[in-house]
């Protein structure tokens, strides 16, 4: 049966705040999973960390009299095995 007051009632209008938050919320919905996210950085950290090692990029450390900080290569194990000595 159809009600003539139904179609009368109209929703209160929401608030700018209300719509903004719904805004938020359906972004962070289209977001991946945290854990792949977690996944997606590392490697994204992996792959600069080589490119910024291929191309030997360093930076003048102003403590030591310009001693320079070079870069290291994370992706090798070589490289993990060699960080207490370069920051000790």
């Amino acid at each position: 049966m159809y009600s003539p007051d139904l179609k009368q009632t109209q929703l209160p209008r929401k608030t700018l705040f209300t719509r903004f938050l719904d805004t938020v919320e359906w972004l962070g919905n289209l977001l991946p999973h945290p854990i792949t996210l977690f996944a997606l950085f590392c490697v994204a950290i992996l792959i600069s960390s080589g490119i910024a090692g291929y191309f030997g990029v360093s930076v003048i450390d102003p403590r030591p009299e310009g001693a320079a900080i070079a870069q290291l290569m994370v992706l090798f194990m070589s490289s993990v095995y060699s960080m207490p000595k370069v920051y000790s």
